[in-house]
């Protein structure tokens, strides 16, 4: 019963074949899209490559030249902490270091969406 019903599902089914021609130009237009997709990821991988060695490179520099400032920040910190208690003297120290840490990162993002975001 059961392929009974399937052989008559089965019966009207015909499929055209296409020609060789037909085939072949498909074959041919698809490799063509595989190509180009595989260029296309090839110059996002590079651009990627590139954005992360040159947002490293910012995030360093940066880095350096806010920990040369680190003293100078410090001290014009200090006096606004004078009557405060140690910890909390301490405490502000800190607060050039977490300076140092946001700008090298900002610097690091903002180097990685400039070159991203170019054509």
């Amino acid at each position: 019963m059961e392929n009974d019903e399937i052989k008559s599902l089965f019966d009207g089914f015909n499929p055209r074949l296409s020609s060789g021609a037909d085939f072949m130009a498909r074959l041919d237009r698809n490799l063509e899209r595989v190509e180009m997709i595989k260029a296309h990821q090839q110059t996002v991988r590079r651009r990627g490559r590139l954005a992360v060695l040159l947002a490293a490179l910012a995030g360093f520099v940066m880095g350096a030249l806010m920990t040369l400032a680190v003293p100078s920040l410090t001290s014009l910190l200090m006096p606004l902490t004078a009557g405060l208690s140690a910890h909390v003297q301490s405490a502000v120290s800190l607060v050039p270091w977490i300076l140092t840490a946001l700008v090298s990162m900002g610097a690091s993002w903002e180097v990685f969406d400039m070159v991203l975001a170019r054509k």
